[in-house]
C-alpha cells in the first residue's frame, strides 16, 4: 500500500484517488496537529484537503474546524521556518495559499452555521492571502481580494455594520486594479462593485461628498475599460456613472454635473443601440432629462437642442417597441422646437416641430384618437407658420391635412371646452382653402396681421 506521501504527490493536482481520499480523512480524524510536520507536507495535504473540500464536503462534516486550523498550523510553520530548503519567495506562495484554504474551510463553515466568526475568519484568511501573494502573484491576488470583498458584503448584510462597507468596497477595489492589464472583464465587473459600495456609503451619509465622486468615477472606469470587450456591460455602467452625476447635480446645484449626467446616458444609449434597444431608448430619454435641467439652470439654446436631440432620438428607437414611449418623445420633442423656434425665430426648428407633432399624431391615431387629434393640430400650427414665412403652396396643403384630421375627431365626439379652438381651426381651414385660389392672399393676410399688430402696440 503507497504512503500518505506518495498518495498526495499523485493527487497533488487532481484528486482521483479513493484510497488517497480514505487516508486524508482518516488522518484529519485521528490528528491533533500538523506541528511536526514538515511544511511541504502541509502544503501537499492542505491542497489535496481543498479537492476534498470541493468535490465531496460532506465527507468533511464535523472535521472543517479542524482542518482549518491545520492551514493555520502551517502558516505558523512556514513564519519560523529557517532550514534554508526553501526561498523567500517560495514561502509567501506557501503561506498565501494556506490562507486562502483556511478562508475556503471558514466559508464552508459560515454558510452551514452563518455564525459571525467564522466569516470574519474567511474574510482575514482572504485578505492576508491576497496582501501576501500581491507582488507575486498579481492574478491570484486580484481574484482573492474579489472574494475577499464579497464576504465583506455578505457580513455588512448580516450586522449592518458600516466598516463592512467600506472593507467591501476597498477589497473590490483592489481587485478591480490588480487585474485591469490581466483580466479586463473582472476588473470592469469589480469597479462597479466598488461604484455600488461608494453609492451606499454616500448615501448613508451625504456630506462625505467624496464617496459620491467615487461612486461615479468607479462606474465611468468600468464603462471605459470594458467598451471594446463588453458593450452591454459599458452601456449599463454608463448610465450608473449617470445616476451618480444626476444625485451630485441635484444636491451640489452644480450644471457641470448636469452636463456630466447628460453626457453619461448619451454614451449608455449610443453603446446599447445594438444590443439592448429598449435600455438603449430609455438612456436617451433620461440624457434629455439631464439636458431639460440643465437648460433650465443655465438658459442656453444649446442645450435645448441637445433635449430635443435625446427625446427625438428615444422616440425614433422605440417607436417600433413601445409606441406609447414614442409618442410621448415626439410629443415632447415638439415643444422643445416650438419653444427653440421662439427663442432664435430660425424656420429650422418649425421644421423639427411639424415633423415631431407629425410623428405623434400619426403614430397613435389608432391607440389614442384624442391624443392623435390635438398633435395633428400643433402640427398644423407649425405646418401654417412655415406657409406664412414661406408662402409655399405645400405648406399650405400640409396645414390644411392636418387641421382637417383634427376636425375629423371632434365632429364625432363634441367637446364643449374646446369650442373655440374647434371654430378657430375651422376658420382657418376655411381662409387656406382660399388662399389655394389665390396665392396672394396668404400673403396679405399675413401683412394684415402684422399691420394689426403694430397698430395694436
Amino acid at each position: 500500500m503507497k504512503s500518505l506521501d506518495e498518495l498526495l504527490d499523485e493527487n497533488y493536482q487532481n484528486l482521483f484517488d479513493e484510497e488517497c481520499k480514505k487516508q486524508v480523512l482518516d488522518f484529519l480524524k485521528e490528528k491533533e496537529d500538523l506541528l511536526d510536520k514538515h511544511v511541504l507536507f502541509i502544503k501537499k495535504f492542505t491542497k489535496v484537503a481543498h479537492h476534498i473540500l470541493s468535490q465531496d464536503p460532506d465527507s468533511l462534516k464535523g472535521l472543517l474546524p479542524k482542518l482549518y486550523q491545520f492551514n493555520l498550523q502551517g502558516v505558523q510553520l512556514v513564519r519560523h521556518y529557517d532550514q534554508g530548503e526553501l526561498s523567500y519567495p517560495n514561502l509567501i506562495s506557501i503561506a498565501s495559499h494556506l490562507h486562502g484554504y483556511a478562508a475556503a474551510v471558514a466559508h464552508a463553515i459560515y454558510k452551514e452555521d452563518p455564525a459571525e466568526e467564522w466569516g470574519v475568519a474567511c474574510y482575514r484568511s482572504n485578505r492576508i492571502s491576497a496582501m501576501l501573494i500581491r507582488q507575486h502573484n498579481q492574478r491570484y491576488s486580484a481574484y482573492t481580494y474579489g472574494f475577499t470583498g464579497s464576504i465583506a458584503k455578505t457580513l455588512y448584510d448580516q450586522t449592518q455594520d458600516p466598516i463592512w462597507l467600506q472593507r467591501w468596497h476597498n477589497a473590490k477595489l483592489m481587485s478591480a486594479e490588480l487585474a485591469e492589464e490581466i483580466d479586463v472583464t473582472h476588473s470592469a465587473y469589480c469597479y462597479s462593485i466598488a461604484g455600488k459600495a461608494s453609492m451606499m456609503i454616500f448615501q448613508q451619509d451625504e456630506t462625505r461628498l467624496e464617496w459620491g465622486l467615487r461612486w461615479y468615477e468607479y462606474y465611468l472606469k468600468s464603462a471605459e475599460i470594458s467598451l471594446d470587450s463588453n458593450r452591454k456591460h459599458s452601456a449599463h455602467a454608463y448610465s450608473f456613472a449617470g445616476n451618480a452625476a444626476m444625485t451630485l447635480f441635484e444636491k451640489l446645484e452644480d450644471p457641470q454635473w448636469g452636463m456630466i449626467w447628460y453626457n453619461s446616458y448619451i454614451s449608455s444609449g449610443e453603446f446599447s443601440v445594438d444590443t439592448d434597444v429598449v435600455h438603449s431608448y430609455n438612456s436617451f430619454r433620461i440624457a434629455g432629462n439631464a439636458a431639460r435641467d440643465v437648460y433650465k439652470k443655465i438658459n442656453e439654446v444649446e442645450w435645448a437642442e441637445k433635449w430635443f436631440d435625446a427625446l427625438f432620438r428615444s422616440a425614433e428607437l422605440s417607436r417600433q417597441v413601445n409606441v406609447r414611449h414614442a409618442v410621448n418623445g415626439y410629443s415632447i420633442s415638439g415643444d422643445i422646437a416650438e419653444e427653440i423656434f421662439s427663442k432664435t425665430g430660425d424656420i429650422d426648428w418649425a421644421h423639427q416641430m411639424y415633423q415631431a407633432h407629425l410623428q405623434a399624431a400619426e403614430l397613435c391615431k389608432d391607440s389614442n384618437p384624442k391624443h392623435s387629434a390635438h398633435q395633428f393640430s400643433y402640427a398644423g400650427n407649425a405646418s401654417k407658420l412655415l406657409a406664412m414665412k414661406t408662402g409655399a403652396e405645400q405648406w399650405i396643403r400640409d396645414t390644411i391635412y392636418c387641421y382637417e384630421k383634427f376636425l375629423d375627431f371632434y365632429t364625432h365626439n363634441n367637446i364643449d371646452r374646446v369650442h373655440n379652438v374647434v371654430k378657430r381651426i375651422r376658420s382657418d381651414v376655411y381662409l387656406l382653402n382660399l388662399s389655394l385660389e389665390d396665392p396672394d392672399s396668404l400673403a396679405k393676410k399675413a401683412t394684415l396681421k402684422k399691420k394689426d399688430k403694430e397698430e395694436g402696440d
